[in-house]
């Protein structure tokens, strides 16, 4: 006997792909409204080292570089600077932030290594946190250094127990 129980259709809504694109420094002040916030966002897992309105000043001045995540809304963005090292150019990614971050992050990369083939730079480096890593293992990075601090500050006189002794 067939059955009488309507077959469920699931609709789903075709995916809006996100675009990744640089923002001119005199740019900046438009876009900041959208993606200040996600700058802000990142810093929380800083230590200190900048303030969101460092980051701003940075981009106005063209010492540090926007990139912006985008469907129909900003759903993303990320800051970069250049190092120059005495034997090597590299771009440093100071922040990123934003939804999703899985489906932009390939976009972001493809952005960033064409920046860094037409300036010459050597290499691409992010000081992130462990939640991190996979998703940018994933994109072909590797761990070069483990980050550690010592907050002189927060260490009120205590003495450090050695075990090297």
């Amino acid at each position: 006997m067939p059955s009488l129980a309507k077959k469920s259709r699931t609709l789903t809504k075709p995916s809006i792909p996100c675009v990744v694109k640089p923002v001119k420094s005199w740019l900046v002040p438009s876009y900041w409204e959208f993606v200040g916030h996600y700058v802000e966002e990142a810093l929380e897992h800083a230590h200190g080292e900048l303030k969101a309105e460092d980051i701003y000043a940075c981009l106005l001045n063209e010492t540090m570089f926007l990139f912006v995540a985008q469907k129909p809304y900003t759903c993303g963005a990320a800051t970069c600077e250049v190092v120059q090292y005495p034997r090597k150019k590299a771009i440093r990614v100071v922040t990123v932030a934003g939804k999703d971050f899985s489906d932009w992050r390939s976009q972001l990369q493809d952005q960033i290594l064409q920046w860094a083939r037409r300036i010459k730079a050597d290499a691409i480096e992010a000081y992130v946190r462990r939640g991190l890593v996979p998703q940018l293992e994933d994109l072909g990075y590797s761990q070069a250094y483990v980050g550690m601090l010592y907050d002189i500050r927060q260490s009120h006189g205590k003495e450090i127990q050695r075990t090297d002794r």
